[in-house]
């Protein structure tokens, strides 16, 4: 059975979201990185290219019965400026390069970074699609996540992480 869901009311009961959050930025120029991470200075470049190019646009979920905003999905958005056609393609460049779980982190950290900009008297959840191969990535190390959600004055409670 498919429910009707009012968008009127979903829009007023979600007045205090501001729209820039909603949205992302483009980068003014592209950059290449696609099959060219084998030297130290290039995964440097590229971890700067992901802070300077990629942004989230904070996709938000409704509860269908109330209309109630109760989450946001981070979609990553300008990972063309880095030279890659797909958001796969770049996470397999990261993975095939040893530095998926180091490039993930500053991902997570600009998603996180985005999400605490919001106000959180509604105790809305952060929806974050985890490669899971970062389980098993050579430059993974506990605890980082944990750092981002208090640098960002986040409850732990805060980020789901989708697999």
């Amino acid at each position: 059975m498919t429910e009707h869901v009012d968008l009127t009311r979903i829009q007023a009961a979600n007045r205090s979201i501001p729209p820039s959050v909603l949205t992302y930025e483009a980068a003014p120029r592209p950059m290449s990185f696609a099959g060219a991470l084998g030297s130290d200075a290039a995964k440097t470049a590229l971890l700067d290219g992901l802070r300077a190019h990629i942004d989230f646009a904070l996709q938000p979920i409704v509860n269908i019965h109330t209309g109630t905003l109760f989450a946001f999905e981070a979609l990553l958005r300008g990972h063309a400026k880095l030279g890659f056609a797909a958001i796969h393609d770049l996470f397999d460049a990261l993975h095939e390069s040893g530095m998926l779980y180091t490039a993930d982190t500053v991902l997570r950290d600009i998603a996180l970074g985005k999400f605490a900009k919001l106000s959180h008297e509604h105790h809305y959840k952060l929806f974050y699609n985890l490669d899971n191969r970062i389980i098993n990535a050579p430059d993974y190390k506990r605890g980082n996540t944990l750092k981002l959600i208090e640098r960002h004055n986040l409850p732990i409670n805060a980020i789901c992480f989708e697999i």
